[in-house]
């Protein structure tokens, strides 16, 4: 009883130490470098399944498919080849568009801003088939998730366009150790972080030469020599060498051996995958091979179950599934093709399908305007001939000339000159009530102020003040008369009486004064003018001596 007491004693203290030893030092003892990449061989068969999916197909991918594949190749880069996620968050187009390709058949990456950026730029090289993931991931998943919906919004502000990993939002990948975590949570393995992987592979490397070591230590962006040899430039031979010394001390000659690691689920795991991804790969040679003879076209007809059989018997009802998926989707490319410009209208996109005579496998016009996207971007639609053709169209003399209250003058944009010059001081409700009703007078001179009868104009003329009365009728159609005189000068020429049709003629000597005068004043000018009209009336009179005729 006192044995058994005590082996209990010393198995409790035992696990006590394990977990100490976990939260002190972030990793467990028993972890090797083999059991850092665990979630990479656990994933590898339903992330290349996926990437079969896009290429060469370039079948759309649901939201979870393009997790997997992100989550994937930030593994890569975090447990393989020992980056902080720094360099995945900030890894830019440019960085992997500039990529060098070394003597070894492996691709060099510079990433120039990470949490260590102001020391040294992290460096990793990709091997081949490493690059041919990411360049998957670029070409074919990558564009998918920026052409989300969340992503409009924000993709120019937060530089979604510019960074090479982006969410499924769209948007920069935030917190890559988030998604390495979720990575190992979908596989029930253990979480392992950058800092945990890290530490392993240094303790591993106990057992290289001094040279080795220097060239992991360089590659993990940190030495033990001086400051001045630790951040020279690194040289694109080296970064490959260290490179495949980390697969060397994880036992294996590429980061997802098929070797079965030290952990239980992660043995499962990778071997449940492996069943559904070997299937996969054998549908799509299948498929490849069917393409050959049977290629889908818009207007084609699907291979009959023969043509399948003979292909492969096993998989001729996924053949089926696939043919049909593949010109389903070449049929939605075509409608969308033809209404690029303006989102279109149900009922339109129904009859226009109708019309192209197909009898199966036709899209539906929900479908098919739940996929419509405008052509081209919002920065480039200035850009477009028709906008600029309206543009240079705009002129003055297509603009609603209206009149300033204020300062009695027609202005092609009222609110404008109101804002800048006659009501600078007032509230904007004010200058826009002023505008309405600019806007409204405007109007109804078009309806029915141009038009005055013979016999209105008569009554004017006949009235004993037909200048004032002429006034108040031109104000009461919002026309405007200025200049007016003052009222002792209009009522003193006002009170002369004048009886209807009688004839006034001006003296002659009077009228030989204005012309000398005219003359006189007028000389050296090329063009000159003396009128000698005698008006039949006195108002005519009057009104030329206020200069409202000539």
């Amino acid at each position: 009883m006192r044995q058994c007491s005590s082996w209990s004693t010393w198995a409790h203290s035992s696990r006590a130490l394990q977990s100490c030893h976990v939260i002190l030092t972030g990793m467990s003892p028993e972890k090797s470098p083999e059991d850092c990449w665990a979630v990479l061989r656990a994933a590898k068969n339903d992330f290349l399944a996926v990437l079969g999916k896009v290429y060469p197909e370039e079948m759309p991918l649901e939201c979870a498919e393009c997790c997997l594949v992100l989550y994937y190749l930030e593994a890569t880069v975090i447990l393989k080849h020992l980056q902080p996620p720094g360099v995945v968050e900030h890894m830019t187009v440019q960085e992997w568009m500039t990529r060098s390709t070394s003597e070894a058949d492996h691709t060099v990456i510079v990433v120039k801003e990470h949490k260590t950026s102001a020391q040294q730029a992290a460096t990793f090289a990709l091997s081949s088939e490493e690059e041919t993931w990411f360049d998957i991931y670029f070409t074919q998943v990558r564009p998918q998730l920026l052409s989300s919906k969340r992503s409009r919004t924000t993709l120019d502000d937060l530089g979604g366009d510019k960074r090479f990993f982006v969410s499924t939002a769209g948007r920069p990948a935030f917190n890559a150790s988030n998604d390495l975590n979720r990575l190992h949570q979908k596989y029930k393995l253990d979480p392992v972080t950058y800092q945990t992987a890290r530490r392993i592979f240094e303790t591993a490397t106990k057992d290289l030469t001094d040279q080795e070591k220097s060239l992991v230590a360089d590659y993990l962006t940190h030495s033990t020599a001086t400051a001045d040899e630790h951040y020279r430039m690194k040289q694109s031979r080296n970064v490959v060498l260290a490179s495949k010394l980390l697969k060397k001390l994880a036992g294996d000659s590429s980061a997802d051996s098929a070797e079965e690691g030290p952990s239980c689920s992660a043995r499962g795991a990778a071997r449940d995958a492996a069943l559904a991804s070997n299937q996969q790969m054998d549908v799509q040679a299948a498929f490849d091979q069917l393409l050959r003879t049977h290629p889908v076209t818009l207007d084609g007809d699907i291979p009959d179950k023969t043509a399948r059989s003979q292909t492969s018997g096993r998989f001729q009802r996924q053949l089926y599934d696939r043919w049909l998926k593949a010109q389903m989707r070449m049929r939605v490319r075509h409608v969308l093709s033809h209404f690029g410009r303006r989102q279109p209208t149900e009922s339109r996109v129904d009859a226009w399908i109708r019309n192209q005579g197909w009898k199966s496998n036709v899209p539906s016009a929900a479908s098919v305007l739940k996929d419509w996207r405008p052509v081209g971007s919002v920065d480039t639609a200035m850009d477009s001939s028709h906008i600029q053709e309206l543009i240079h169209n705009q002129n003055t003399s297509n603009r609603h000339f209206l009149l300033c209250p204020v300062c009695k003058k027609t202005q092609a944009s009222l609110s404008v000159h109101l804002t800048r010059v006659c009501m600078k001081r007032s509230s904007k409700e004010a200058i826009q009530e002023v505008v309405e009703k600019a806007k409204q007078d405007a109007l109804e001179v078009l309806q029915w102020g141009r038009v005055f009868s013979y016999r209105h104009l008569r009554d004017i003329m006949d009235d004993a003040n037909p200048m004032s009365r002429m006034i108040q009728e031109l104000e009461r159609r919002h026309m405007v008369v200025p200049d007016t005189p003052s009222p002792a000068v209009a009522a003193q020429t006002s009170s002369v009486p004048v009886m209807a049709g009688t004839t006034v003629q001006r003296p002659e000597s009077s009228a030989t004064e204005q012309s000398e005068d005219a003359v006189s004043v007028s000389n050296g000018e090329i063009f000159q003018v003396t009128r000698e009209v005698q008006w039949p009336q006195t108002s005519r009179h009057m009104m030329q001596e206020k200069g409202l005729i000539s």
